[in-house]
């Protein structure tokens, strides 16, 4: 059994229904997003400077980074929903609206706030340390995943899940996070050998499917290098839950019992928005109830820009 379970993956990939799958063994508390700094204060103030997706290589310091991380694992945060947390939002007046205006415009959102946050939010951690093991989900740090390896010990894991169905999730949302400029991102996609995008306007569903292609691979390039990141494949998964879920908990030492048995089963009930609920007969092609052909088209044509090939079929 792993004393601290990564699991990364990118927006609607499934991560939070594993993440709670996982967690419903009861032997691991889980800390959710602790980088997404509409959720958590800490998240917001230790990003200064750094986008809504950063990419910190290794060999960077950036200590309030590294350290929201480290207070993550060791169950330090205090959690999202506390009134310590949502004091501090009022106080600095970042609401959530706000704060996704100021991301989505490239600023630094740091830079409204008039007063030292860092120092205050401090207040944010809490002296106990949990009983539990933990498990910390994100989806924002995927890109700094070698920087959290060379800084934390943890076991990685990656949940993959076909582009097409991530993007068709993204338009039911009307998510902003489909587009987060990844095209301005010049050392990320010089890193990487990808390559640049066109100066012509385009779609946003190519500007989308650009963004899905840079980070699929960035993270095959990251699956290829680290040997112990633990790669799961959500369309896998949800083709026979149970058996694919005992799979993985074997494979990450979490006991599989009723009470994981219990929450799958709850689970699958239809559901809408970010909840947890799916019924996994329809998860591996639900693109194809809610993307026109012509949409299919122009997320293809960003995506082979981003990733440099087609690496998936319309099932």
């Amino acid at each position: 059994m792993y004393p601290k379970i990564f699991l990364f993956g990118v927006p609607r990939s499934g991560t939070t229904w594993l993440s709670r799958v996982l967690s419903a063994s009861g032997s691991y508390a889980l800390v959710h997003e602790p980088d997404n700094e509409t959720n958590l204060f800490m998240g917001l103030v230790s990003k200064c400077g750094l986008p809504r997706f950063p990419y910190v290589r290794p060999s960077e310091v950036k200590t309030r980074y590294k350290k929201l991380f480290q207070y993550a694992a060791n169950g330090r945060l205090v959690h999202h929903s506390s009134n310590r947390n949502a004091l501090m939002y009022r106080a600095t007046r970042m609401s959530k609206r706000r704060t996704l205006q100021l991301l989505a415009s490239g600023g630094d959102v740091c830079s409204a706030i008039k007063l030292p946050v860092y120092t205050v939010s401090k207040h944010l951690l809490t002296k106990r340390r949990p009983r539990k093991r933990v498990i910390v989900k994100s989806v924002h740090s995927v890109l700094s995943l070698p920087f959290l390896i060379k800084h934390l010990s943890f076991k990685p894991v990656i949940i993959q899940r076909n582009p097409l169905n991530i993007f068709s999730s993204y338009k039911v949302m009307e998510m902003p996070d489909q587009h987060r400029h990844f095209q301005r991102r010049t050392r990320l996609l010089a890193d990487f050998d990808i390559e640049p995008f066109p100066s012509q306007r385009v779609s946003a569903d190519v500007l989308a499917g650009y963004q899905l292609g840079v980070f699929n691979k960035v993270i095959d390039t990251y699956n290829n290098a680290h040997a112990a990141i633990n790669v799961i494949d959500y369309e896998q998964v949800v083709l026979n839950p149970y058996r694919e879920i005992e799979r993985i908990c074997e494979d990450l030492g979490i006991a599989y019992g009723d009470a994981i048995r219990s929450f799958l089963k709850q689970s699958f009930r239809p559901g809408k928005g970010y909840t947890t609920h799916r019924l996994p007969a329809a998860q591996r092609r639900v693109y194809k109830t809610r993307l026109s052909t012509a949409e299919m088209d122009a997320f293809e044509e960003g995506y082979i820009l981003g990733r440099g090939t087609l690496d998936f079929e319309r099932l």
